[in-house]
């Protein structure tokens, strides 16, 4: 659907904004978590997993909660909205005051201007929809590549399914670009 031809197409470009932004947060956790869950690059002799599973019991992308990366606190949840968190706590952790890297707000915003956009230009079509997971893999793919000097299987597996099925719902007609 062509959103230039829809009087409240402005919705759909905001609603993907916020889910690049959530999409974004997520990617961070991945880029950061998989390599350990994995053992690659740093992470190969396996004792910071093990470190991490002592302390929390499972480490998985979804277990623990994000903490600090200096002290370990928890962060509480209204702290971890994507971009408005940082924000608030002004790039500092609120117990130890230390510098929360930018680049966990910089990649949000990545993927919100990326999922607004792509939406904005191309409209909302399946075909073209499969464009937006394929950033997220393609980012995490390139981000642990250049951490761990290696490539990540399921990823590229992923990534290499969500293409075939963009060309075949392209040729099915569910594309701008179809017929």
């Amino acid at each position: 659907m062509d959103l230039s031809q829809v009087s409240n197409g402005w919705i759909a470009i905001v609603w993907f904004g916020l889910l690049g932004l959530c999409v974004g947060s997520f990617v961070n956790v991945v880029c950061h978590r998989l390599p350990i869950i994995l053992k690659l690059g740093p992470y190969k002799d396996g004792d910071k997993l093990l470190e991490l599973r002592a302390k929390h019991g499972e480490f998985t992308l979804s277990n623990p909660r994000s903490t600090c990366p200096c002290c370990s606190t928890n962060i509480k949840v209204y702290q971890n909205i994507p971009v408005v968190g940082w924000i608030m706590l002004r790039g500092k952790c609120s117990m130890c005051r230390r510098p929360i890297s930018i680049k966990y707000p910089a990649t949000e915003l990545l993927f919100s201007a990326a999922f607004a956009g792509y939406v904005g230009f191309e409209g909302v079509w399946l075909a073209g929809l499969m464009t937006l997971p394929m950033m997220a893999i393609a980012y995490c793919l390139l981000v642990i590549r250049l951490q761990t000097k290696r490539v990540v299987a399921p990823l590229a597996l992923a990534y290499v399914v969500t293409v075939v099925a963009q060309i075949a719902l392209t040729k099915f007609g569910y594309s701008a670009y179809s017929g």
